[in-house]
């Protein structure tokens, strides 16, 4: 089994202050989650290469070269985790929520079609 490639979708980020601290936002302007991310120092590093083609290794022996520090696997892993759970990542947990997302969609529009039908 090969190794798993986090990759960040196309979302929006932009630059905020919290609580004093310069960090980038994230948020998605297709409305899959309402979910703001807010990424800052180590933690924007890392999800830099959540770019589908840096595998959780690639970004363990980025930041070592970067820093001289080793990241562990599993922080690297749970960072994945929060955001795929969140709906931040290009992931089948993702196609998922799309899915379900455009389901929902689907019938909010033939319930309000229904309504005018009978309101008329």
């Amino acid at each position: 089994m090969s190794e798993a490639v986090p990759r960040l979708r196309a979302v929006e980020s932009f630059p905020v202050e919290h609580e004093g601290r310069s960090c980038i936002a994230l948020r998605d302007p297709g409305g899959y989650t309402d979910a703001i991310v807010l990424l800052h120092g180590p933690l924007l590093e890392i999800v830099s290469l959540f770019d589908g083609e840096h595998t959780v290794a690639d970004i363990q022996a980025a930041v070592m070269r970067r820093h001289g520090q080793l990241l562990e696997r599993r922080q690297i892993e749970h960072v994945a985790e929060a955001l795929d759970e969140q709906g931040f990542l290009d992931s089948p947990a993702f196609a998922d929520r799309r899915r379900r997302h455009q389901t929902d969609r689907g019938r909010s529009r033939q319930a309000r079609r229904s309504r005018r039908w009978f309101a008329a």
